[in-house]
Parts: structure tokens; sequence; C-alpha cells
């Protein structure tokens, strides 16, 4: 995966080369910075660090110029941790146990709360992290699992030596949501899931701090680390931290977040059959099966577009034109985007329908000529103005109904 912010390009790198010949282990992933000079059109590795194994996702931290730290989060298998150039201290597949145990307490990640039923011997994956600037140099992040379970993560950075530094790293449980491909969160206090299976969801923070949340913190887990054996190989003691001092929880439904809106997605499609299945339609419809597991779902799509019915009128006759009139009459309360009458035009007379909470007709109250036909009609101005076409001449109505 690849973060560009500013003149730094991070990337994850897996080296294939670190596995053994037998492919028992993963290889090892690296974290790397590369400078992009723009006017040599010029890459240049300027940094490189062993991340944790299982390595997939990063996201950038805002930096000083916007009064954060900088460097970088990455999400891996039942951790995440925090990694900036500045961090000198380095591990790789070649260095020794001893070596890689006297660096465990300088790194900064934190175990991710888990299900209580998860098997212990199955990892959790990391799969999306975005960052949110807030005002005054504030910020957080978010980051999801495979499972769905999504996260918030505090930074907790001292501000009084220059520049910035992290010192702690605090996940915390925020709710559960449909396994995304992509996850925003926006200034306005909303969060938008591109789901990767399913309908995508649009939802509203209903409160960031929860005090009673699971919570696990860095510092706990650097105690942790440095307590387990140090003949235990190194990724073991990770494993093995993640699996017993991380805190258990339940999925429930949204308890922090409030869904607001829902854009349909037929993705993926398993199946797709076309009839006229409901007996009393003519076009046929389309009946798709898509979604999986908890999203997967059975839908029907049908030519043209469904209405709501709001009021019925019965007509004297068959009408020759049936025209509406917006709303521009400028009174508190109005909206030019509804509308203010409805005109129904006749071989010999007009009918005019008033729209509000009901639909009622009007006589000639309402300024239209009602003993001719009507060809053309439309509000005039903003002030309530209306002009009314008819075969004898042009009708020029004023606020109030005079004409």
């Amino acid at each position: 995966e690849m973060q560009y912010d500013g003149d730094n390009q991070d990337i994850i790198v897996a080296d294939a080369n670190e596995a053994d010949s037998k492919g028992t282990q993963l290889p090892e992933t690296q974290l790397a910075y590369y400078e992009l000079d723009l006017g040599l059109n010029h890459v240049s590795r300027r940094w490189a660090t062993t991340a944790l194994q299982g390595a997939c996702c990063v996201a950038a931290v805002p930096g000083v110029a916007d009064g954060g730290p900088g460097g970088v989060l990455v999400g891996s298998e039942d951790w995440l941790e925090y990694l900036h150039d500045t961090m000198d201290e380095q591990t790789s597949a070649g260095d020794s146990n001893h070596n890689k145990n006297a660096i465990l307490s300088k790194r900064i990640c934190c175990a991710l709360p888990r299900r209580r039923l998860h098997p212990k011997d199955r990892t959790i994956l990391v799969t999306q992290i975005t960052v949110h600037r807030q005002k005054k140099s504030k910020f957080f992040a978010v980051a999801q699992t495979e499972l769905g379970d999504l996260y918030k993560v505090t930074l907790k950075v001292d501000k009084s030596v220059e520049p910035p530094k992290v010192e702690a790293l605090e996940v915390s449980l925020l709710d559960t949501l449909p396994a995304a491909i992509s996850i925003n969160v926006s200034k306005m206090g909303y969060l938008f899931a591109a789901v990767e299976t399913g309908d995508h969801y649009l939802y509203q923070f209903q409160r960031l701090d929860v005090p009673d949340a699971p919570t696990c913190r860095s510092n706990d887990c650097q105690d942790a680390l440095a307590k387990v054996d140090e003949s235990m190989e190194y990724w073991s003691k990770f494993r093995s931290v993640a699996t017993n001092l991380a805190p258990t929880f339940d999925p429930t439904d949204l308890n922090n977040l409030r869904k607001v809106h829902l854009l349909e997605n037929s993705a993926p499609t398993t199946g797709v059959m076309i009839g006229e299945l409901a007996g009393n339609e003519v076009s046929p419809q389309v009946y798709l099966m898509s979604g999986r597991g908890p999203t997967s779902a059975m839908k029907i799509i049908r030519h043209g577009v469904s209405i709501s019915e709001l009021a019925v009128s019965d007509l004297p006759g068959v009408p020759g034109g049936i025209f509406t009139v917006a709303d521009n009459s400028g009174a508190e309360g109005s909206d030019s985007k509804k509308d203010r009458f409805i005109v129904v035009s006749f071989a010999d007379a007009t009918l005019v329908l008033s729209v509000g909470d009901s639909v009622e007709e009007v006589g000639k109250e309402s300024g239209f000529l009602t003993n001719s036909p009507t060809l053309a009609c439309s509000p005039l101005g903003d002030d309530g103005a209306l002009c009314q076409v008819h075969p004898a001449g042009v009708r020029h109505i004023l606020r109030g109904g005079n004409a």
C-alpha cells in the first residue's frame, strides 16, 4: 500500500527474499520512506524499517506544518503501530533474537481489542485506516478489521518538545460495521463506508469519547512484551500478547454511530433471473442475488420510477394539458422548489387546484380565467405574480389574485 503526503511517499514493501525456502513463514515486511523531488522528477529511498508481520495498510499522520508529529500508522495482524523516520532502531530477519528483544521497548504498538468468541489461534487483520484532521491541530484515526469492527485510534503526543513526539497509542472499540474497502470521515461528523459486499452506508457520529469501551494501550503492551520469555521467537511474542492481553467484547448493534443514508449496491451479483413474476405488471422484472454473509439479499429491479400517491381528485373530463406553478410568493415558509398550483386545462374550461397540506380546488380567487382553456402558465418574478396564456390573450395575475 502507498500513502503520499507532502514530499514523502510511504510504501509498505514485502521482501519475498526473506521467506524461508519451505514457505512456512511470512516474508518480512518493511515500511519505506521515498522522497519525491518534483523538480528533478526523481525518487530516492530515504529510510526503511521492519514493520510488524502481516502489515498491509498505512495512513499518514499530520506533520509539523499541521501541528502534528508526522509519521505513519501501520495496520497489521492483531496490531497497530506508529512509525517515524526518527526511529533509528530497526530489526530485520538477520538480527539475532537478543537484538530484536532489546528494541521491543522502543516500539510504539498497540494490540486490538478482540471478539470474545474469536479463536485465539487466528489473527485479525487491519484492512483500513483513515486519519481525520480537526481544528486547532487536533486529529484522530479510525481503523477497521476484516471482521468489520471499527476502532478509534488516539495518539498521545508530547507537544512540549519541538517537533512534537508521539509517546503512546490507544485503541478503543467504536462500533461494528460491514467490512469496507474504503472509509472516509467528513468535517461534518459523518463517516462513509464503501462496503466490500452489499450496500454502502453513511453514518453520523453520535459520540467519539467512550469511557467504558474496550480499550488497549501501547504502554501496557510494551510492558507485557518485555515480560515474555526471551527464548520465544520474536514474532511469536506479539501473537502471545495480542491474544492474552487485549480486552474482549461481544459485537452489538450500533452504539456510537447512527445510520443516516444507504446507497444501494448490487455487487457482487451471484445470480440473475429475468421475468414477469409479479403477475400484474407489463414489463419483466430483474431478480438479483447479491452480497455475501450478513449483507446478502435478493433485490428486484423494475423498469421506471416508483411514485408515492399523495391525493386523488376526480376530473369532469379529459384534460388537454396539465401545468404546475412554482411557489414564488416570497411569503414566510414558502419554497420555490415546491408547487403552488396545479392547473388542469380542458376544451372549454380551466380547473385550478391549490397545493398545500391537501390538494383543493380554488375558483376565481386564484386570478386565473376559468371559463377558457389554458395554453400555458408560469410564475413571473419572485413577488407572487403569475402568467396565464389562453386563446384570447395573455393574463397577468398580480399577487392577491388581481389580474
